[in-house]
């Protein structure tokens, strides 16, 4: 059956409920092993609609993303989250010498071209690949999940070939892998657009892989469009993993 009855958003609170619970230190953990000073993200309800009150005039002012700096710890990590109630929950990719001095900079919402590779303060980004089987808006069944998986099996085997550092992340409805050899993190964007085209996956978001869409839904957090937790899965039981009958399902730890 191709329709899943339990795919649906967050309410708020349910998204406090779960953010009162979820382990904060995973997550952070695994933001801070991408960068030592982490740069967390949140988008409060852009897609669903559904706001925390009080918070509403973000939205009636068209900002989609909030950066959060300073975030040092799994404790102000919950706290953020808590203040926001988010409907998605980010970090950034980029690895800088300085983050502070990221602050002030709009070239960073540039999503057309990734132009802070060519800032002084950039060390490099974390190489990733978005396998998506729906845009926003559109209707995700079963059988999307099932497109989604057999792409992320046939692209991890090919990334394989090449990186030797490569995990997997369910997104809550497709699939994000991730590439954590210290040579990927130094890729130009000309080459990591060559790397997603040579792929040649049409569920590939390729503005992901290129530099430009520098964000990445963190693990362990709550998607909150489709009422799911962004969860790590084992490579090695990828073709076994089904969140939507649970008893198949293989979540790493």
């Amino acid at each position: 059956m191709n329709i899943l009855s339990n795919v649906r958003p967050s309410t708020l609170s349910e998204r406090e409920a779960f953010y009162r619970r979820f382990s904060a230190r995973k997550a952070f953990a695994w933001a801070r092993s991408i960068a030592p000073h982490p740069v967390f993200a949140v988008n409060l309800g852009w897609y669903t609609g559904l706001v925390k009150p009080g918070l509403e005039r973000y939205l009636k002012r068209g900002i989609r993303t909030i950066y959060l700096y300073g975030v040092n710890s799994p404790k102000e990590l919950r706290r953020k989250l808590l203040r926001y109630l988010p409907e998605s929950v980010y970090y950034w990719r980029n690895v800088v010498s300085d983050a502070d001095l990221c602050r002030g900079c709009a070239l960073k919402f540039n999503r057309e071209v990734p132009l802070c590779f060519h800032c002084p303060n950039f060390l490099g980004q974390e190489l990733m690949f978005d396998i998506d089987p729906v845009r926003h808006g559109e209707r995700y069944g079963y059988s999307d999940f099932l497109r989604a998986r057999s792409a992320t099996l046939r692209l991890v085997d090919a990334l394989l070939e090449r990186f030797s550092k490569v995990s997997v992340v369910f997104s809550g409805r497709g699939f994000h892998i991730h590439v954590g050899d210290p040579d990927a993190f130094c890729l130009s964007p000309l080459t990591r657009r060559r790397v997603a085209e040579e792929l040649g996956d049409p569920l590939l978001d390729i503005p992901v892989t290129y530099g430009s869409v520098s964000l990445a839904r963190l693990p362990y957090t709550l998607n909150a469009l489709v009422n799911a937790v962004a969860v790590p899965v084992n490579i090695k039981k990828l073709d076994k993993f089904d969140p939507y009958h649970s008893s198949s399902s293989s979540s790493s730890s």
